[in-house]
């Protein structure tokens, strides 16, 4: 049981760090060294690579891992923090 907790909290920060990197880091670079390509295509998605990694390592059950952080770090992205810790509180208080 600790195991499958230790592994699901590694892959649940490998994904949402590497999401941030992108947005944060690659991103902009990609728009300053290539102003034409458009913002929605991104030539390096590491989250996809923390995916592969995951499946290839832990099969099938990967899944289980991947689909909170997917929800977690869409929550985060997707609004201000303000709204995400919200969120994060309104799902902790329901528990």
């Amino acid at each position: 049981m600790r195991d499958t907790l230790t592994t699901f909290v590694i892959v649940s920060i490998a994904y949402i760090i590497s999401y941030a990197l992108t947005s944060g880091f690659v991103y902009p670079i990609q728009t300053t060294l290539l102003p034409n390509v458009s913002e929605k295509t991104g030539l390096l998605f590491l989250p996809h690579g923390v995916r592969i990694i995951a499946m290839y390592y832990l099969g099938w059950r990967a899944m289980f891992h991947l689909l909170p952080a997917n929800r977690l770090k869409t929550s985060c992205f997707r609004f201000s923090s303000v709204e995400v810790f919200d969120y994060i509180r309104r799902v902790w208080l329901s528990i």
